[in-house]
């Protein structure tokens, strides 16, 4: 099994550095020219800033709902064990500072922004 993998694996490695190449080189004949974009579309910091922002507090608020889960998971099912209730308790606790910062951090960029005059 181990050798066949090994003849596969040269055979279809091959074909896709082939097809990168064959790739690459059809868009530029095929265009004539070569057209590069900026990688990055925003024209200012701010607007970067505000961007990450958006994507920290969606993937934030989806944590939140995960972490108060397991919170009460270990609460609910942690039965007599003082352990898994202070854990429980504490995650609890500290998914909902997050929450707040969470919440608060679009005053926190504007406060930042205020502060620095853009």
């Amino acid at each position: 099994m181990k050798l066949i993998k090994q003849k596969y694996y040269k055979k279809i490695s091959s074909f896709f550095i082939y097809l990168f190449l064959l790739g690459g080189f059809s868009s530029v004949y095929a265009n004539g020219y070569i057209e590069l974009e900026p990688p990055i579309r925003f024209e200012t910091i701010t607007e970067l800033l505000t961007e990450i922002n958006n994507l920290l507090i969606y993937t934030g608020i989806a944590l939140v709902g995960l972490m108060v889960v397991m919170g009460a998971f270990l609460i609910t099912f942690g039965g007599h064990n003082q352990e898994y209730l202070k854990k429980g308790k504490r995650i609890l606790v500290w998914t909902s500072v997050g929450l707040f910062v969470l919440l608060f951090s679009r005053a926190i960029l504007a406060a930042i922004r205020y502060v620095v005059g853009i």
